[in-house]
């Protein structure tokens, strides 16, 4: 069981002002919390990413086909009933996982309330204006 905590995330919104969400968490653990959202997944071999062609390539023994280079696997005429993922797993390929925990949700919560709370009060502020101007 493998937990990379990746850097806080600073990306600039279309007006140029920076959000401050917390970066998603990567592990290569299989199974994750019933509330965590998972935001992509995806395979590497040694600790190299590997394209979707790769895993296929691999899979195509077993008859089976990755549809979006993660988890999602669609088994072709002749498929067998072995588990992709042990199939990967096996053959030296590890799947990661990056995600959010539930233990941010409320954190996530006051960001947007935050922003759109401001956004709103600008819009009255300029409403009024607006009214008090016409009415002149």
């Amino acid at each position: 069981m493998t937990h990379r905590r990746d850097q806080r995330v600073s990306r600039r919104r279309a007006d140029g002002r920076p959000t401050h969400y917390q970066a998603p968490l990567s592990t290569s653990r299989q199974q994750l919390g019933t509330r965590d959202l998972r935001v992509q997944q995806w395979w590497t071999h040694g600790s190299t990413r590997v394209s979707e062609v790769q895993i296929n390539h691999v899979l195509q023994a077993i008859g089976v086909q990755s549809t979006n280079g993660g988890g999602a696997f669609v088994t072709g005429p002749g498929g067998g009933s072995v588990d992709p993922v042990q199939c990967l797993l096996q053959h030296g390929y590890t799947q990661w996982t990056s995600y959010q925990p539930n233990s941010r949700y409320w954190t996530f919560q006051a960001i947007e309330f935050g922003w759109l709370a401001i956004l709103s009060l600008h819009l009255l502020a300029a409403t009024l204006w607006l009214v008090r101007r016409r009415g002149a």
